[in-house]
């Protein structure tokens, strides 16, 4: 099946000359988390709210202004234009390309949304989401997808999982998602899971203490930012039982809009799945491809 069939066709984009504000009121008024970024009709970058998170904390100008003196105007901390902190050359996917194929390229590239291109047109971009979401309806009419949905989250789970301390450091975290490529982290106080750690978290606070620093330099000062996990970590978590299916999981991703489930067994954290884990096995479907 093409990826195109799964691909959000009304897609929202950005000039790569427009400013960042702009690129934060987009993604929050249509609750997106990538714009294509064109230069005329061209595609030049794709911007994610990772980049805007990394590169400003998610905070406008007005709340990263340095100064303001009537003979210099006004000086704003961090980048300013989409252009400065977008991702190129932008991989990309063709009309011809299946839903197995994107699925692929977003995992081995650690991506999660594809734009789709034609004779140097772009017809939509393609998400994990979307992927996940058109999984979820080829159960109705497919035997292969149905029983995919059908077995225990068990038998996909990782049981090995990187666990943090609410004492942990950021730079704890940092290094432990850069050795096991991992995005998230589930956060025990003795034994007992108090919350999730994601690198949307840890991109927040570096962003934030950077912008925070640059307005603090001007006057001497210095900014000392949140250091601990507990400082940054997102409270509770979103969970499923041991005994539940991969359906089930499903379900947790896309009505929560989150990428990783921590899995239960008597009171017990046992494993953690991840949207990518769904997304590898399901390339594997015949009915995918």
């Amino acid at each position: 099946m093409r990826a195109v069939k799964a691909a959000s066709q009304r897609v929202v984009s950005i000039e790569s000359t427009d400013t960042i504000d702009k690129a934060i009121a987009l993604m929050e008024e249509h609750g997106i988390h990538h714009l294509p970024v064109l230069s005329g009709t061209d595609l030049v970058g794709i911007l994610s709210d990772r980049d805007l998170l990394l590169s400003v904390g998610w905070r406008s100008a007005k709340e990263r202004v340095k100064r303001s003196l009537v003979s210099e105007g006004v000086e704003v901390a961090g980048p300013q234009r989409v252009r400065e902190i977008m991702s190129s050359p932008v991989i990309t996917i063709t009309a011809d390309d299946t839903e197995a194929d994107a699925a692929r390229l977003m995992i081995s590239g650690q991506l999660h949304a594809l734009p789709v291109v034609a004779r140097g047109r772009m017809l939509g971009i393609v998400t994990d989401t979307d992927l996940l979401r058109e999984l979820g309806e080829m159960a109705h009419s497919n035997a292969e997808a149905e029983a995919f949905l059908a077995q225990g989250v068990a038998e996909l789970m990782r049981s090995a999982v990187a666990t943090v301390k609410p004492t942990d450091t950021i730079g704890d975290v940092l290094h432990i998602f850069t050795r096991l490529r991992t995005k998230h982290a589930p956060v025990l106080d003795e034994g007992r899971l108090i919350g999730m750690i994601s690198d949307r978290d840890v991109r927040r606070a570096i962003g934030q203490a950077c912008v925070e620093d640059q307005r603090a330099e001007e006057s001497g000062e210095m900014y000392v930012g949140p250091q601990r996990v507990r400082e940054i970590m997102s409270p509770g978590a979103v969970t499923i039982p041991a005994d539940a299916n991969v359906r089930d999981a499903l379900d947790a991703f896309l009505a929560h809009n989150i990428h990783a489930l921590p899995i239960i067994r008597e009171g017990m954290l046992c494993g953690i799945v991840t949207t990518t884990d769904l997304l590898r096995h399901g390339a594997r479907l015949s009915c995918f491809a």
